[in-house]
C-alpha cells in the first residue's frame, strides 16, 4: 500500500534532493519533459511561496515514473500517487485538509482496478 516515508512533508523534506518545476521544459515534438536536451529523471520540487514543499514528483526518461505526493500550506497530506510510464499505476489517494481519506484508487497501465 501507502509507502509511510512519503506522508510526512518535514520527514520527505530533509533527505529529498530534486530540481523545481520551473527548470524542467515540456517538448511538445516527444512528449517529455527535459533539463537542457535530455528527457529528465529524477525528482521533481514544487513550493509553495513561503518555500515549504508542496508535492514531489518522480520521473524516468521524461515522463512521471514512481511516487507523487503533495501536501497543503500546512503540511496535512494531500494525495500519494503511484505512477508508471506517465500512468497511474498503483496507488492514488486523496485527503481531505482536515486528513479525512476521501478517495482511495488503485490502477494498472492506467487502467482503474475494481
Amino acid at each position: 500500500m501507502v509507502d509511510q516515508e512519503w506522508i510526512s512533508r518535514d520527514s520527505v523534506e530533509s533527505w529529498i534532493v530534486g530540481h523545481d518545476f520551473a527548470s524542467l521544459a515540456y517538448d511538445p515534438d516527444i512528449g517529455l519533459y527535459c533539463l537542457g536536451d535530455a528527457p529528465f529523471s529524477g525528482n521533481v520540487l514544487h513550493r509553495w511561496r513561503n518555500g515549504k514543499l508542496r508535492a514531489v514528483a518522480q520521473y524516468a526518461g521524461g515522463v512521471a515514473h514512481g511516487v507523487s505526493v503533495g501536501w497543503y500550506p500546512d503540511g496535512e497530506i494531500e494525495f500519494y500517487r503511484e505512477m508508471g510510464d506517465g500512468v497511474g499505476h498503483g496507488w492514488h489517494i486523496e485527503w481531505s485538509q482536515s486528513g479525512v481519506k476521501e478517495s482511495e484508487a488503485q490502477y494498472i497501465e492506467g487502467r482503474k482496478v475494481d
